[in-house]
C-alpha cells in the first residue's frame, strides 16, 4: 500500500514542513520503507547553517517508525506523541543530507513494542548507500480508552 504526504501527516503528530516524509512505498507488520525529497528543500526546518546535517536523518528514521507504528498497531483518535528515549548503535557515512542526489529512503524495522514503547532499527539510504543507521527506543503517549 502506498501512502502520500497527506496520508502520512494524518498519522503522525508532525505537520507542515516538519512532516519530512513524502511517501510510504511499502510496509509489512514489522517493516516500512518511505521516500523523501525534503532533504533538498532550502527551508527544511532541520537545516542548520545552510546545510542539513547527517544527524537530521534521525528524524527521518523516527518518522518512518512513527508511521509504521500507526499502520501496524491501528487505533482510533489523533496521532499520539512519542519521545525518543534512547539511540543506540548510531553510525553514519556522510556529513550532510542536502547534497545527496535523488530521494532519501527511510527504512525501519520494529523489533519490540507493547503499545507504550517501541524499539526500531532504522536506515537512511541515498545514492545507493547507507548514510545513517541505528536503533531508537520510543516512549509512546498512552491513548485514552
Amino acid at each position: 500500500m502506498m501512502l502520500g504526504k497527506d496520508g502520512i501527516a494524518a498519522l503522525i503528530p508532525h505537520s507542515g514542513r516538519m512532516c519530512v516524509l513524502d511517501e510510504v512505498e511499502d510496509w509489512t507488520q514489522t517493516t516500512i520503507r518511505a521516500l523523501s525529497m525534503t532533504h533538498k528543500d532550502t527551508d527544511n526546518p532541520l537545516a542548520r547553517g545552510g546545510m542539513l546535517p547527517i544527524l537530521a536523518g534521525l528524524e527521518y528514521g523516527a518518522q518512518a517508525a512513527a508511521v509504521h507504528d500507526r499502520l501496524a498497531v491501528p487505533y482510533e483518535g489523533a496521532a499520539r506523541d512519542g519521545l525518543i528515549v534512547a539511540v543506540r548503535a548510531l553510525a553514519w557515512s556522510a556529513e550532510r543530507l542536502d547534497d545527496i542526489p535523488g530521494p532519501l529512503v527511510a527504512e525501519a524495522e520494529r523489533h519490540a513494542g507493547d503499545g507504550r514503547s517501541a524499539v526500531y532499527e532504522f536506515r537512511i539510504l541515498g545514492h545507493d548507500r547507507v548514510l545513517l543507521c541505528g536503533r531508537i527506543t520510543v516512549l509512546l503517549k498512552l491513548v485514552a480508552a
